[in-house]
């Protein structure tokens, strides 16, 4: 994508932040999508004092953008113009 129209991407979220500012949630927002955490199984007691399997997380899940920011309204719109050239360029 060249940079003018990176431009007009920016324009029209910056239209979209003048107009409809309910729109858009903050300028960028993280998430953390929670089923891909790496998890491990260790072994402990429980209440009973009986020896179980306890599932731990030991890192992090996917880290993203919320489609519902600005920066993640910008990489969608980005997604969507660059996937259409490629379909009218066949």
């Amino acid at each position: 994508m060249n940079s003018k129209k990176c431009k007009a991407l920016r324009k029209a979220l910056k239209n979209l932040e003048a107009y409809q500012p309910e729109k858009l949630k903050g300028d960028c927002i993280y998430v953390e999508d929670k089923t891909k955490r790496k998890m491990i199984t260790i072994k402990d007691l429980n209440e009973n004092m009986e020896l179980v399997d306890k599932i731990v997380p030991i890192a992090s899940g996917t880290v993203s953008v919320t489609p519902d920011s600005k920066r993640g309204l910008y990489k969608t719109f980005k997604k969507n113009l660059s996937q259409m050239e490629k379909s009218h360029a066949k």
